[in-house]
């Protein structure tokens, strides 16, 4: 579904579709090219679609804790119509793709680059500034930075869940919420606003 043709980024990079295999969905040390990606990928997005801003989520954004190989995204913007967001997204390469977490109110696209010679797939979530899913996205993330602990407990929750549901990504994201909200609601507890789960790997 979409473009299925790369879309060049700059000369180093170009986007291809995403790339569905179990190798992709393998938990694997933090690789600092994560961050890499997210720099081109934000620049790109920023300077070609008006009216937002880009943030790093997710557990490829979180330093010493390992991650699945897939760099997620948020889009954040205050337009009111966040489909042509999603729209503009994909005319700039990124791929539509049938699955639960695209939304009307997070619409999502992805992707796949290569950096380094390693390939990278790339989720894409559009948002609302000031959103549940923006503010709890960046919570979520800033305190797996800040403290060791939820991040060996999450690392723990992460290897459970692949023995128990395997590589179906939605049974996955189920196993991992609870903790997830968790650490959300203590983040948030002095404004009493903990609601919306962030996307992650």
């Amino acid at each position: 579904m979409g473009n299925q043709v790369k879309q060049t980024v700059c000369a180093e990079m170009s986007i291809h579709p995403w790339v569905e295999s179990n190798a992709m969905r393998e938990l694997r040390s933090y690789d600092r090219n994560w961050a890499a990606v997210y720099q081109v990928l934000r620049g790109y997005i920023e300077r070609n679609v008006r009216d937002v801003s880009v943030e790093h989520i997710g557990s490829t954004a979180v330093p010493e804790l390992k991650s699945k190989s897939m760099v997620d995204m948020l889009v954040i913007t205050q337009r009111q119509d966040l489909q042509e967001v999603k729209r503009a997204l994909v005319a700039l390469g990124f791929h539509e793709r049938d699955v639960w977490v695209d939304t009307e109110d997070k619409p999502y696209v992805c992707g796949s680059v290569v950096h380094a010679g390693t390939t990278y797939d790339v989720n894409v979530h559009v948002c609302r500034l000031d959103s549940a899913t923006h503010v709890n996205s960046l919570r979520f993330r800033d305190a797996l930075r800040r403290e060791a602990n939820l991040r060996r407990e999450y690392e723990a929750i992460k290897m459970k869940a692949i023995r128990e549901v395997g590589n179906n990504p939605e049974e996955y994201n189920k196993f991992k919420s609870r903790f997830i909200q968790r650490v959300i609601e203590a983040e948030s507890a002095h404004v009493g606003d903990a609601t919306g789960l962030p996307a992650d790997g």
